[in-house]
């Protein structure tokens, strides 16, 4: 027997977690705390084992004398049941699949995007998707050979914009939904888009920085348009990635200089929050349901991109942030201060950065676990009356945080 291959095993403060990845993650199965001795034990798991080799090992390694033996084998025992019982185990040894290798295409962009720190350059012209990039500057070679000498770094990240029929990779499913086929291929991974119509497949390599969308034909509708712009989304958040930025399911406002987020499952209440301070408090709305972060010098910040859901609220700007509150409904208000390890657990279950493998969640583990430290976040069961606002601000207050 051997632990089910996308579960990752991690610590976050001192607290050990069995985590889904990839396809157990696009299933939401849950994510589970064990302790020190169920985190060694799935270890052990992590390779093709016997029930008794597991056994033997844990006794050598907490070297358990014959006093302790019927108790010790009944606490690994009992653990076994649970790994069983919540389908956490698999009988079969994992065969590696054949990989295929792609073949990249140079070709030099004839327009470029910025987006934050990434700069975007494109096979095609950007006619068909422009209305969706209102606030973000769209350049031409010529302009971005005049500023490169003088402008700040940027990450590059070339998409050529191809038409195609057809295209079957060989190499290993990581997620499979109605909406998204993942496949790890050499040297990237392979991208189907089942719920498209026109912009059926991509690929963007490990590094991030090269990408191919392949369509049946040219964007020539409003609906295939936005399912270009929306298939955009997954390259950009990869390789934001690769900068140590992560998009967190969100909308967020802006108030005294300050941005706040409310982070909750969709529809539970997170824009009607930011409706809320908006109406009571005179914020302002940036982003309606999705939030990059990105850590710079210990200040935790929003990079402004132009994917906000069916929200049409976005902003090109960057703001400190000032606290997350994590929303769900409740019949009153009752706020509490998220611990780091149970605040790191929930930021990076609304996370939407891709999690396609157990190293891709171990960074969105990482990142929000020292986010955690430096920026409190709010456990909130709250109505959707300015109550909550009320409710909030003085959760602020008595945090120091406001």
């Amino acid at each position: 027997m051997r632990l089910k291959e996308d579960y990752l095993i991690t610590q976050i403060h001192n607290h050990f977690y069995l985590l889904p990845s990839g396809q157990s993650r696009a299933s939401f199965c849950p994510p589970y705390e064990i302790n020190e001795i169920g985190s060694y034990i799935c270890r052990l798991l992590e390779k093709e084992i016997s029930k008794e080799e597991i056994i033997n090992s844990c006794f050598n390694f907490y070297e358990i004398s014959k006093k302790e033996a019927a108790r010790a084998q009944k606490i690994i025992d009992d653990f076994l049941f649970f790994l069983k019982n919540a389908e956490l185990l698999e009988n079969n040894t994992i065969a590696s699949l054949p990989s295929q290798k792609h073949k990249f295409t140079s070709f030099t962009p004839c327009e470029y995007l910025d987006i934050g720190n990434i700069r975007l350059g494109f096979s095609r012209p950007l006619n068909e998707v422009k209305d969706w990039f209102k606030g973000f500057e769209i350049k031409n070679l010529k302009e971005i050979k005049q500023i490169q000498d003088t402008e700040k770094s940027m990450y590059p990240l070339n998409i050529d914009l191809k038409v195609s029929k057809d295209y079957t990779p060989e190499g290993k499913t990581l997620i499979f939904t109605k909406d998204l086929k993942i496949t790890a291929v050499e040297g990237g991974y392979f991208l189907e888009f089942c719920a498209f119509n026109t912009v059926k497949y991509g690929f963007i390599s490990n590094s991030g920085d090269y990408g191919e969308i392949i369509c049946e034909k040219l964007p020539d509708s409003r609906e295939d348009r936005e399912e270009l712009f929306n298939a955009l989304r997954h390259f950009y958040l990869f390789a934001s990635e690769q900068l140590n930025e992560f998009a967190l399911h969100s909308a967020s406002v802006l108030y005294e200089g300050k941005l706040y987020l409310f982070s909750a499952m969709s529809g539970v209440g997170k824009s009607t929050q930011a409706k809320l301070w908006e109406k009571h408090l005179g914020a302002t709305q940036i982003n309606g349901d999705l939030n990059l972060i990105c850590n710079n010098n210990d200040s935790y910040e929003t990079i402004g991109i132009p994917w906000c859901g069916t929200s049409e609220i976005n902003s090109p700007l960057s703001h400190k942030i000032g606290a997350v509150f994590m929303i769900k409904q409740g019949t009153n208000e009752e706020i509490n201060l998220l611990s780091t390890h149970r605040a790191a657990l929930s930021l990076s279950q609304r996370s939407v950065s891709p999690a396609w493998n157990k190293e891709m969640l171990q960074k969105n583990i990482t990142f929000f676990e020292a986010f955690a430290q430096h920026i409190p976040v709010f456990e909130m069961y709250c109505t959707p009356t300015e109550n909550a606002v009320k409710a909030a601000l003085k959760a602020l207050q008595d945090s120091d945080r406001l």
